[in-house]
Protein backbone atom coordinates (compact mmCIF):
# COMPACT_ATOMS: atom_id res chain seq x y z
CA UNK A 1 0.00 0.00 0.00
CA UNK A 2 0.92 3.55 -0.72
CA UNK A 3 -0.12 6.20 1.26
CA UNK A 4 0.05 9.77 0.30
CA UNK A 5 -0.99 13.15 2.54
CA UNK A 6 -3.40 15.43 0.53
CA UNK A 7 -2.19 18.57 0.09
CA UNK A 8 -4.87 20.29 1.99
CA UNK A 9 -3.81 18.70 4.94
CA UNK A 10 -4.96 15.24 7.45
CA UNK A 11 -6.71 13.45 4.54
CA UNK A 12 -4.78 10.48 3.30
CA UNK A 13 -5.69 8.06 0.18
CA UNK A 14 -4.30 4.61 -0.21
CA UNK A 15 -4.14 2.01 -3.30
CA UNK A 16 -5.78 -0.93 -2.49
CA UNK A 17 -6.13 -2.25 -6.14
CA UNK A 18 -6.24 -5.79 -6.20
CA UNK A 19 -7.55 -6.18 -2.47
CA UNK A 20 -10.69 -6.31 -0.87
CA UNK A 21 -11.31 -4.16 2.61
CA UNK A 22 -13.59 -4.85 5.43
CA UNK A 23 -15.25 -1.67 7.25
CA UNK A 24 -12.85 -1.29 10.38
CA UNK A 25 -15.08 -1.75 12.93
CA UNK A 26 -12.77 -1.14 16.14
CA UNK A 27 -12.13 3.04 15.83
CA UNK A 28 -9.35 4.24 18.01
CA UNK A 29 -7.19 1.26 18.69
CA UNK A 30 -3.45 2.56 19.52
CA UNK A 31 -0.57 -0.06 19.33
CA UNK A 32 0.48 1.15 23.28
CA UNK A 33 -1.19 3.11 26.19
CA UNK A 34 -5.01 4.01 27.25
CA UNK A 35 -7.32 4.96 24.74
CA UNK A 36 -11.20 4.42 24.13
CA UNK A 37 -11.83 1.93 21.42
CA UNK A 38 -15.59 2.18 19.77
CA UNK A 39 -17.15 -0.08 18.02
CA UNK A 40 -18.62 1.78 15.36
CA UNK A 41 -18.65 2.97 11.27
CA UNK A 42 -16.64 6.06 12.08
CA UNK A 43 -19.88 8.15 12.43
CA UNK A 44 -19.62 12.02 10.38
CA UNK A 45 -15.98 10.85 9.24
CA UNK A 46 -18.15 8.24 6.50
CA UNK A 47 -15.97 5.42 8.19
CA UNK A 48 -12.59 3.78 7.67
CA UNK A 49 -11.56 0.63 5.76
CA UNK A 50 -9.11 -1.94 6.46
CA UNK A 51 -6.72 -5.01 5.22
CA UNK A 52 -3.42 -6.49 5.54
CA UNK A 53 -3.03 -8.00 9.04
CA UNK A 54 -5.05 -5.30 11.21
CA UNK A 55 -7.95 -6.97 8.70
CA UNK A 56 -7.25 -10.15 9.91
CA UNK A 57 -6.73 -9.33 13.76
CA UNK A 58 -10.29 -7.30 13.29
CA UNK A 59 -11.85 -11.09 11.69
CA UNK A 60 -10.13 -13.33 14.20
CA UNK A 61 -11.17 -10.97 17.36
CA UNK A 62 -14.51 -11.24 15.98
CA UNK A 63 -15.28 -14.83 15.60
CA UNK A 64 -13.63 -15.33 19.07
CA UNK A 65 -15.75 -13.23 21.21
CA UNK A 66 -18.82 -14.65 18.78
CA UNK A 67 -20.82 -17.41 20.46
CA UNK A 68 -21.04 -20.55 18.91
CA UNK A 69 -24.45 -20.98 18.07
CA UNK A 70 -25.58 -17.54 18.18
CA UNK A 71 -25.84 -16.98 14.52
CA UNK A 72 -28.67 -19.05 13.02
CA UNK A 73 -27.44 -19.37 9.60
CA UNK A 74 -23.88 -20.43 10.48
CA UNK A 75 -24.16 -22.14 14.02
CA UNK A 76 -20.94 -23.30 13.37
CA UNK A 77 -19.30 -20.21 13.66
CA UNK A 78 -17.93 -18.45 16.89
CA UNK A 79 -15.83 -20.32 19.87
CA UNK A 80 -17.27 -21.43 23.22
CA UNK A 81 -14.56 -18.83 24.75
CA UNK A 82 -18.07 -16.56 25.71
CA UNK A 83 -20.13 -19.15 27.28
CA UNK A 84 -17.87 -20.57 29.24
CA UNK A 85 -16.94 -17.04 30.55
CA UNK A 86 -20.47 -16.19 30.69
CA UNK A 87 -21.44 -19.48 32.58
CA UNK A 88 -18.66 -19.01 35.55
CA UNK A 89 -15.90 -21.80 34.07
CA UNK A 90 -13.09 -19.76 33.90
CA UNK A 91 -11.95 -19.50 37.77
CA UNK A 92 -8.32 -19.33 37.43
CA UNK A 93 -5.80 -18.92 35.07
CA UNK A 94 -5.40 -22.73 34.11
CA UNK A 95 -9.08 -22.46 33.21
CA UNK A 96 -8.33 -18.97 30.91
CA UNK A 97 -5.58 -20.80 29.54
CA UNK A 98 -7.31 -24.01 28.54
CA UNK A 99 -10.42 -22.29 27.25
CA UNK A 100 -8.04 -19.56 25.25
CA UNK A 101 -5.99 -22.59 23.62
CA UNK A 102 -9.29 -24.32 22.12
CA UNK A 103 -11.19 -21.42 21.09
CA UNK A 104 -7.87 -19.92 19.16
CA UNK A 105 -7.96 -23.62 17.99
CA UNK A 106 -11.36 -23.07 16.26
CA UNK A 107 -10.91 -19.94 15.26
CA UNK A 108 -7.94 -21.33 13.12
CA UNK A 109 -10.05 -24.13 11.94
CA UNK A 110 -13.09 -21.08 10.96
CA UNK A 111 -10.31 -18.42 8.94
CA UNK A 112 -8.69 -21.45 7.30
CA UNK A 113 -11.44 -22.77 5.96
CA UNK A 114 -12.09 -19.28 4.80
CA UNK A 115 -9.68 -18.82 2.86
CA UNK A 116 -9.44 -22.12 1.39
CA UNK A 117 -12.96 -21.61 0.32
CA UNK A 118 -12.42 -17.60 -1.03
CA UNK A 119 -13.32 -16.97 -4.60
CA UNK A 120 -10.66 -14.25 -4.71
CA UNK A 121 -6.97 -15.00 -4.15
CA UNK A 122 -6.16 -14.11 0.05
CA UNK A 123 -3.10 -11.75 0.13
CA UNK A 124 -0.67 -13.50 2.40
CA UNK A 125 -0.71 -10.41 4.90
CA UNK A 126 -4.30 -11.22 5.37
CA UNK A 127 -3.79 -15.73 5.65
CA UNK A 128 -4.07 -16.79 9.11
CA UNK A 129 -0.40 -18.32 10.74
CA UNK A 130 -1.22 -18.09 14.63
CA UNK A 131 -2.47 -16.45 17.60
CA UNK A 132 -1.08 -16.37 20.81
CA UNK A 133 -1.89 -15.50 24.45
CA UNK A 134 0.85 -12.96 25.32
CA UNK A 135 -0.57 -12.79 28.54
CA UNK A 136 -3.68 -12.00 30.59
CA UNK A 137 -4.57 -10.67 33.64
CA UNK A 138 -7.46 -12.01 35.69
CA UNK A 139 -8.46 -9.45 38.03
CA UNK A 140 -11.04 -10.83 40.52
CA UNK A 141 -12.21 -7.58 42.40
CA UNK A 142 -13.26 -6.17 39.10
CA UNK A 143 -14.31 -9.77 37.54
CA UNK A 144 -12.32 -8.46 34.25
CA UNK A 145 -10.29 -10.54 32.40
CA UNK A 146 -7.86 -8.88 30.22
CA UNK A 147 -6.64 -10.74 27.33
CA UNK A 148 -3.17 -9.71 25.15
CA UNK A 149 -3.33 -11.54 21.86
CA UNK A 150 -0.73 -11.62 19.22
CA UNK A 151 -1.75 -12.58 15.40
CA UNK A 152 0.62 -13.00 12.97
CA UNK A 153 0.14 -13.89 9.38
CA UNK A 154 1.56 -15.97 6.82
CA UNK A 155 3.32 -13.00 5.48
CA UNK A 156 4.72 -12.72 8.57
CA UNK A 157 3.37 -9.49 9.83
CA UNK A 158 2.32 -9.11 13.43
CA UNK A 159 -0.54 -7.24 14.77
CA UNK A 160 -1.20 -7.06 18.74
CA UNK A 161 -5.07 -7.38 20.31
CA UNK A 162 -6.58 -6.31 23.44
CA UNK A 163 -9.71 -8.06 24.83
CA UNK A 164 -11.43 -7.24 27.77
CA UNK A 165 -14.11 -9.47 28.85
CA UNK A 166 -16.23 -9.23 32.02
CA UNK A 167 -15.88 -12.74 33.98
CA UNK A 168 -18.08 -13.69 36.98
CA UNK A 169 -16.14 -15.28 39.23
CA UNK A 170 -17.92 -17.46 41.85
Amino acid sequence: DSSTPDRIGMSVTSNYTGRSVDLLMFQNTAPAGEKSITLGLGGATGGFVTTGVQKLAQLWSLLFLTEQGSIPCAPQLGTLFLFQQRTGALQDESDVQTAFSQAARDVADQLQAREFDSDLPVPLDEQFRNANLVSFTLDRASSTLSLYVGIVSQAGTKHDLFLPVTVPIQ
